[in-house]
């Protein structure tokens, strides 16, 4: 027998002396059982399965236990070590064993994944299946592969899939080919859905092998362009078409941003439109960026011009929905552009049929249209793959035998922060490195390799660089290779496959290319069914239809989402598409490498925290002076993102936790959803506001998902089922708002046989999601949304932590209330508008809302409704209170949880609320009580009910200015000590609880 103690720091110790070899501790659940190694691992799985759960320890303790408790385990949970050391002695235990598939334990995994993934990948059968049971076989086949078919092929390959499966069931051989079958067609339909991003399936297109000689005809009508990059499509198309049309009529060229502009103006040799005013006009042509087209100094001409060419369509149009980037009057002049031209050429690498039809719908009738698709062709294009949560490792590795062989590294990522680690790791290994990002990217050094690319990428042995580089540069370095390999690493946040395949293409001569994609869990998919539910709601609510630019904004972001919610998947199909030759490598990194990358990416966090913290003060002028500079340092970045903050939120002095909440600008977005739940009146003039984007109509919903809840001190099993139960009944209207997260508003299609399917389209039957198993996780993901974060409650129960109350984590609440002060508000509102004036009827104080009244001593249960409980459960509570009616009278301020020898319908203890008298504030602990005549069941209490009643009459006895607190010694013996009476509110409990125990 022993005792394992874990310290704060993590350490693990047992007592000295104690035996461990086949020792065991036991989480009760359902059978069969699981063993695994650790504890929390352990109450994590038993969370996510209600299964029985054996916890060894220890690794090497795995086949110890097996043995000790043969027939009563039937799974290994086993850690996924990165020295294999978990795997290894699950193995020899001879029983089937499940890993995480990131390195990690399974408390791990769910920390990163949630436990609704941990609980899917127990599910599994695990045993199996007979030749006898071949129609059952079949049946889970096809189960597994519904499940497992998301992962394909992002994650794993088909093959690796029907191994999987293969080893789990015996299938015969025809019932592979069904099941493969089956994989592939699920496979298939994902494909065909995301490649319409990049694909054409006009019936008017025309397949071309080669890209198309220009034609005199194409100066009347429409021609879509779609053409792989660096096929020439500027040369061969783009300069006979200007050249030409200049001679009728004043033409305009377009790209989506300025540095193609400068471009596009040199080789066909236009006026470029920044110069314009300067220069005069030198050609009846002129290149201008899209969110240009709306400039009233170019209008003459713009408005003028009846023929155009617009390269890098689908980038254009995606920029167009860009609120901030592009407003209503970019929207509308492009809109009447398409609407009266005679001639336009729109091309683009990824050319689809939305952004075909953009332009179809609006143009004059009788025009001629013209689609050209031509093929991919083969190029010799090869890139190793890898897929996991070490993926920035792997790329780093990648990277350094490259080098470390003597070639040179272009390296794309879609993250600031991952760019920046990786330069710093190649870096400190002595190579001569460029980092191109936000932060760098106005420094001498980089805008001296932006201005000429191809001589200054020479100097270096690897550039990294973030989207700040997505099209717009190639380097071609004719005759004369510099660059060995590429490198890619991203996870769908931002950007979408064929954003990112850009960015792999911007070297022309590379070949060969490693990518790493790191697992995303953010973006979720949104069906044509959900998003048409998601418009009727928000008709319905502002009164107002979602058409024109708001329609097409929501049509682009919805096909954002969908990309990035597959992208691993999704990019792979783009590259074969592209003609690239795939090879998928394991994602596996020395723990050494892991390691230093890992302290460096959060060395570089601290410094720039600290970088922030310490930055000068700005004035609003100086602020915009150093904004505007065309020179900046990181630096002076870090100056403007501590301007940005103390703007936001009102302070000026930074710290840490500030700097953290702000989390580049998402921070203020909480705040504003707090300051709505609190019901806080404003009114929001953010320019161009999505409809949906309502704070009167978000405070209106909160008020009703949270009435009669205090969302800033304990969230109760109770309040969290409530919570539920009414995001349930207008789920729709919430998540449209974006008062719960978007998943609330997915809408369920039925089959046939009206069973539930993943699948979802615009025919999808509108039907309830099933009720989540765990409120209050849900509950916590709710509060997160406005910046507010959840602790356990301070007592444990016997049946773990399910259902337990939690309380809001005071130090973020603390926080978040200084940054709602007075000062605050006002300057937050003021960024997008004004505080409502006195005649707004829905005006009032700023008011957050305060902790409610403690509940009378014994009071606890008064209000509730007896009638709904079984009768063994009245009994069962009837049973408690006799138990507790010795404490009648005792001050009480605090409330706890009873658990009860039941279950409720989900399998889970059921509870019953009580008061916890003040005296056991200190030194509470849970104490089991059997229940008498009933063998094995017993009541858990939140504190000790046997104490004495010498002890008893101590504390009522003690004089009113005093508090009494019954502490234990180190012998476990009660005693009642008594302090000077304090406000009886959790800090100063914390308080006393440490002085005392200091002074013991």
């Amino acid at each position: 027998m022993n005792i394992q103690r874990i310290a704060p720091d993590g350490a693990k110790k047992f007592l000295p002396g104690g035996r461990v070899s086949g020792c065991f501790h036991v989480l009760h659940g359902k059978a069969p059982a699981i063993l695994c190694e650790g504890y929390a691992t352990g109450v994590t799985i038993q969370a996510a399965t209600g299964r029985e759960i054996i916890v060894a320890f220890s690794a090497n303790n795995l086949p110890k236990v097996a043995r000790v408790l043969t027939g009563r385990v039937s799974l290994v949970a086993a850690d996924h070590d990165t020295s294999e050391t978990g795997e290894k002695y699950a193995k020899e235990t001879g029983l089937p064993y499940l890993m995480p598939p990131t390195v990690g334990d399974w408390n791990d995994y769910a920390a990163q994944n949630g436990v609704k993934a941990v609980t899917e990948a127990f599910q599994e059968p695990a045993e199996d299946i007979t030749p006898t049971e071949a129609k059952d076989a079949l049946r889970a086949a096809f189960s597994l592969v519904a499940r497992y078919s998301r992962k394909v092929p992002g994650e794993c390959s088909v093959d690796e899939v029907m191994a999987a499966i293969t080893g789990k069931l015996s299938l015969v051989e025809d019932h592979q080919i069904r099941a493969r079958s089956f994989l592939q067609s699920l496979i298939k339909r994902r494909r065909d859905l995301v490649s319409k991003a990049w694909k054409i399936a006009n019936g008017k297109r025309v397949r071309c092998f080669d890209l198309p000689a220009y034609s005199s005809e194409w100066q009347h009508g429409i021609t879509f362009i779609r053409a792989p990059m660096a096929s020439g499509k500027s040369a061969r198309i783009g300069r006979p078409f200007i050249s030409e049309s200049m001679g009728r009529r004043y033409t305009v060229a377009s790209t989506p941003s300025k540095a193609l502009c400068h471009e596009q103006a040199a080789k066909f040799g236009i006026d470029l439109y920044s110069e314009a005013g300067r220069n005069g006009l030198a050609s009846p042509a002129m290149s201008v960026c899209v969110p240009s087209l709306d400039k009233a100094d170019l209008q003459e001409q713009i408005g003028g011009a009846s023929a155009f060419l617009f390269d890098e369509w689908s980038q254009s149009l995606a920029m167009l929905a860009a609120r901030g980037v592009c407003n209503e009057g970019d929207f509308d002049k492009l809109a009447r552009i398409c609407s009266t031209l005679d001639a336009g050429i729109f091309a683009d690498a990824f050319l689809s049929d939305f952004d075909i039809q953009f332009v179809t719908d609006l143009i004059k009738p009788g025009l001629p249209v013209r689609i050209y698709d031509v093929a991919d062709k083969a190029q010799g294009f090869k890139a190793r793959h890898t897929f996991g949560g070490k993926a920035r490792e792997w790329i780093v590795q990648e990277a350094l035998a490259e080098l470390h062989k003597g070639g040179a590294c272009w390296i794309s990522c879609e993250g600031r922060r991952a760019s920046q680690t990786i330069g710093e790791m190649l870096r400190a290994d002595g190579f001569r490195v460029l980092i191109v990002n936000k932060l760098t990217r106005e420094t001498p050094e980089v805008m001296a390799f932006l201005r000429d690319a191809e001589t200054v990428s020479r100097n270096y042995d690897a550039i990294i660089h973030s989207p700040t580089i997505t099209s717009g540069l190639s380097i071609e370095h004719a005759g004369n290779p510099h660059f060995t390999r590429g490198f890619f690493l991203g996870g769908g946040w931002k950007l979408q496959p064929k954003t990112c395949a850009q960015m792999l293409r911007r070297i022309r001569y590379l070949r060969e290319w490693s990518i790493g994609f790191m697992p995303n869990n953010a973006a979720q998919a949104v069906t044509e069914a959900t998003e048409a539910q998601a418009r009727a709601e928000i008709a319905s609510m502002t009164g107002e239809a979602i058409a024109g630019r708001e329609a097409f904004i929501r049509d682009i972001e919805r096909r954002d989402v969908n990309q990035r919610a597959d992208f691993a998947s999704g990019m792979l199909w783009l590259l074969e598409d592209m003609r690239f030759t795939l090879e998928r490598v394991p994602c596996s990194v020395s723990a050494e490498l892991a390691e230093q990358v890992s302290a460096k990416a959060a060395a570089l966090d601290e410094t720039t925290r600290e970088a922030i913290i310490s930055a000068p003060i700005l004035n609003s002028e100086e602020a915009k002076e150093l904004r505007w500079s065309h020179a900046k340092t990181p630096a002076d970045h870090h100056i403007l993102t501590a301007f940005d903050i103390r703007e936001a939120f009102g302070v000026e002095t930074l710290t840490p936790e500030i700097v953290d909440f702000y989390d580049e600008g998402r921070g203020v977005h909480r705040l504003r959803l707090f300051a709505d739940a609190c019901g806080v009146a404003y009114q929001d003039n953010t320019p161009d506001r999505a409809l949906s984007d309502s704070g009167a109509i978000r405070r209106g919903l909160y008020a009703y998902l949270f009435d009669g809840i205090d969302i800033t001190g304990t969230i109760s099993k109770d309040d969290a089922e409530t919570i539920i139960d009414r995001v349930m009944d207008r789920r729709f209207t919430l998540a449209a708002f974006g008062c719960v997260p978007g998943k609330w508003g997915r809408v369920v299609e039925l089959d046939s046989k009206g069973r539930e399917r993943v699948r979802e389209d615009r025919n999808g039957h509108i039907c309830e999601i099933k009720r989540p198993a765990y409120p209050m996780r849900e509950v916590a993901e709710i509060l997160s949304m406005m910046g507010l974060e959840l602790e356990q409650g301070m007592h444990k129960g016997k049946a773990g932590s399910k259902g337990r109350s939690k309380i809001i984590a005071s130090d973020r609440l603390a926080l978040i209330r200084s940054l709602m002060g007075d000062t605050c508000l006002p300057n937050i509102l003021g960024t997008w508008g004004h505080v409502s004036p006195p005649e707004n009827p829905e005006e009032q104080p700023i008011f957050i809302p305060e902790k409610p009244e403690p509940i009378p001593a014994n009071d606890a249960w008064q209000e509730e409704d007896e009638s709904r409980f079984s009768p063994i459960e009245r009994t069962l509570r009837s049973e408690v209170r006799a138990l507790l009616s010795r404490f009648d009278g005792l001050p009480s301020s605090t409330t706890g949880e009873v658990w009860l020898p039941i279950n409720d319908e989900y399998g889970f203890q059921k509870t019953m609320r009580v008061p916890v008298p003040d005296c056991f504030q200190i030194m509470a602990e849970e104490q089991v009580y059997p229940l008498p005549g009933e063998p094995g069941a017993f009541f858990a209490f939140p504190f000790n009910i046997d104490i004495s009643e010498s002890l008893l009459w101590a504390v009522r006895n003690t004089p009113a200015h005093s508090r009494a607190f019954i502490l234990e010694t180190e012998e476990g013996q009660p005693y009642v000590v008594a302090v000077p009476a304090v406000r009886c509110d959790q800090s100063a409990i914390e308080a006393t609880r440490q002085a005392l125990r200091l002074a013991m």
